[in-house]
Order: C-alpha cells, then structure tokens, then sequence
C-alpha cells in the first residue's frame, strides 16, 4: 500500500463492452483527492512523469484536471480484458478511502463508446 503523499502504482483492469479501436482512448477519471498535477515529490530526471504500461497501450499519456487519457495502440475486441499499470501517480495526501474512479472509452474521432 502506498503512503499518504507517496509515489504510487495503480494496476487498472477492465473489459470492455463494445469493441474500441486502434487509436481510441481510455479515460480514467481520478477522485478528487488525488492531485495528477503535483507528482513532482523528488529529484529524480523522472520527476512529474507519470506513465502507463500495457500491451493495449501505446504508451502515450496526457494529463486533464482529474482525468487521465491513455491512447490504444490495437484494437480491442468486444468484451476485451484490458490490464495495464500506472506509475508516476502520487498518493492522496490523508489516509483512507480514495473515492471512485471512473473508467470509459472514446473512439478515435471522440464518439463515447463505454461509459
């Protein structure tokens, strides 16, 4: 378990309903007490990098308010288990619960897709 304020993992796993696309993006909404734009804590030449890995994901990351925007980098069939890791996230500053998270899919020219 990460420390309140501490560098963090999340492992995020989910299948999808309906097929998305190459290209496409999943959008992973954050609880508010999660701060995405403070994840610079260290000194380190990664310092406010956060990253996705997985064998859907192209690797490409982008940052708005709570949300996070991965890029799909295969198709994805429907009722596909989708499974990857985040780093670079920085844990909520209390203890406790972290709230919801919600997950949903866009294809590539921004028509929602699983919500």
């Amino acid at each position: 378990a990460a420390k309140s304020g501490s560098n963090m993992s999340l492992s995020v796993a989910f299948t999808t309903s309906n097929p998305l696309g190459s290209g496409g993006r999943i959008i992973i909404k954050f609880s508010p007490l999660f701060n995405l734009s403070d994840t610079c804590y260290s000194l380190s030449s990664s310092c406010g990098d956060i990253s996705a890995f997985g064998a859907q994901l192209s690797g490409a990351v982008s940052i708005s308010g709570n949300s996070l925007e991965l890029i799909t980098s295969a198709n994805l069939a429907e009722e596909a288990d989708v499974r990857f890791t985040i780093r670079g996230v920085k844990a909520p500053a209390i203890a406790g619960r972290t709230g919801t998270f919600q997950i949903r899919t866009v294809s590539s020219d921004g028509r929602e897709i699983d919500v």
